[in-house]
């Protein structure tokens, strides 16, 4: 195969990556917290063996836009929406996990949960447990939890990270810090009653997607010519022999 079908092939696989990415960001319109991504690519300059040189097209990751999205009221109390840099802290059955996604619930032995069944831990790892008696539940702006018949409950731990890309997106909205949580309490505020949106733009993400489509079947059309052209030159150099 010859450098054009190569850069060409480097190409496809490039915008067959984004296509996926932007698929995956429309999927998740609708899932509170979500966060859009994109690829990042780099060029990788190689030399010809005529001494040019030419440009592979080479992924360097997913950037996550850590944009706050629009937080928007709902009727459980439960729910919270985060206004500001910060995380909930999940104990999951795999470890310690975070999310954005406020949208909590209790469980039958009353403990605070995700829509998922994990548990929603205060800054040491303890679980919040509200009384059975309890008549209505509140949670303040720094995360502290209370019902008027039992009094504080707990605080919801939220967490910061300097590097945000220190968290690994994992299953269920939940994310994977590789360095430890910042050793100062986060600065965001907790709307009772809420939850924040997916901050992805629907038109935008239709629009990139369409684009990365039609110059995919471009790319494929010129990997398609090229094999056919070296096809073609091979058959009539077998006839002259």
């Amino acid at each position: 195969m010859n450098v054009a079908s190569y850069v060409s092939i480097s190409r496809q696989t490039a915008l067959s990556r984004q296509i996926d990415i932007v698929a995956n960001n429309m999927a998740n319109l609708s899932t509170t917290g979500f966060k859009g991504e994109s690829v990042v690519f780099r060029s990788m300059l190689k030399n010809t063996p005529d001494g040019g040189a030419v440009n592979f097209v080479i992924d360097g990751g997913v950037w996550r836009d850590n944009k706050q999205g629009s937080i928007t009221p709902t009727s459980n109390p439960l729910d919270v929406a985060i206004d500001g840099d910060g995380f909930l802290t999940v104990d999951t059955n795999a470890g310690t996990r975070y999310t954005r996604n406020g949208h909590l619930q209790l469980a039958p032995d009353r403990k605070i949960v995700t829509a998922n069944g994990d548990q929603v831990v205060d800054a040491k790892g303890n679980p919040i447990t509200i009384p059975e008696n309890a008549s209505a539940i509140e949670i303040s702006a720094t995360g502290r939890v209370s019902t008027p018949e039992g009094g504080d409950a707990g605080i919801l731990g939220l967490a910061s990270f300097g590097n945000s890309a220190s968290l690994v997106p994992s299953e269920n909205g939940l994310f994977v810090a590789t360095e430890p949580a910042a050793a100062e309490a986060s600065t965001a505020k907790l709307v009772q009653g809420a939850v924040e949106e997916s901050n992805v733009q629907p038109i935008v993400e239709m629009t990139k997607l369409m684009q990365l489509q039609r110059s995919y079947e471009i790319a494929k059309q010129m990997t398609d010519g090229e094999g056919d052209r070296l096809k073609s030159v091979i058959d009539r150099l077998g006839k002259i022999t």
